[in-house]
């Protein structure tokens, strides 16, 4: 169900941020009976702050609105791990597996 790519698939969610590793995993909390997968672009400063996050990006599967904005809300709720040697604003991908309840 997850493809681990460069990330840690984990419970439904791949994180791929060259190199990086995710501090704080936030959960996208949704109770709606939608299926899909939503791909965040995100960007992450040297901190390990997602500072920017846009939902539904190529990739995605779904344009449920409220599954994009579950989306982006935990994806900006994510911490990386900080790296001095990180670009200032790196770019990735959050990939979310919505699945029934």
């Amino acid at each position: 169900k997850v493809n681990d790519g460069e990330g840690i698939g984990e419970n439904g969610t791949d994180y791929q941020l060259g190199g990086r590793k995710v501090d704080f995993k936030a959960k996208p909390t949704y109770n709606i009976q939608v299926e899909g997968k939503v791909v965040v672009l995100i960007t992450v400063d040297r901190l390990g702050n997602v500072t920017n996050a846009i939902p539904g990006i190529k990739g995605t599967t779904t344009l449920n609105k409220k599954l994009l904005k579950t989306a982006k809300d935990a994806a900006l709720k994510t911490k990386f791990f900080p790296k001095k040697s990180a670009p200032n604003k790196q770019q990735g991908k959050i990939i979310y597996f919505f699945s029934l309840n």
